[in-house]
């Protein structure tokens, strides 16, 4: 019983390290695989920030250690609807992706022609 236990331990304490390194890096595992696999012409948004801090502030609301390390139901002071305006305007897609200025213009001639017909 006792390897068990030690076997738990050390793989939730391997787990509680990878999660507050993304947490403090500001990017999802998933971000961290896409930006590790891409080619050298494609480029990602970066939805992390500057400093620890902020990136903390996102995932948690507040500045403050023992508000983050206890249990709330506070709001969170993004929704994530502003990272998709933002995405937007600096010209990448809705999965992150920088647009082609070719697929750009596709895009917004179906849009301008969609809004001529209706």
């Amino acid at each position: 019983m006792f390897m068990i236990d030690s076997a738990l331990v050390c793989v939730l304490f391997l787990f509680n390290c990878w999660a507050w390194f993304m947490a403090c890096s500001g990017i999802t595992t998933i971000e961290l695989v896409k930006q590790n696999s891409l080619f050298e012409d494609e480029q990602i948004f970066d939805f992390s920030f500057d400093t620890i801090k902020d990136n903390l502030f996102v995932l948690f609301g507040t500045h403050k250690i023992f508000r983050i390390l206890s249990p709330s139901m506070r709001a969170l002071p993004l929704t994530g609807l502003e990272w998709s305006f933002l995405i937007k305007e600096e010209g990448f897609d809705e999965d992150g992706y920088r647009i082609v200025e070719e697929e750009a213009t596709q895009i917004e001639m179906t849009l301008v022609s969609s809004n001529n017909s209706s």
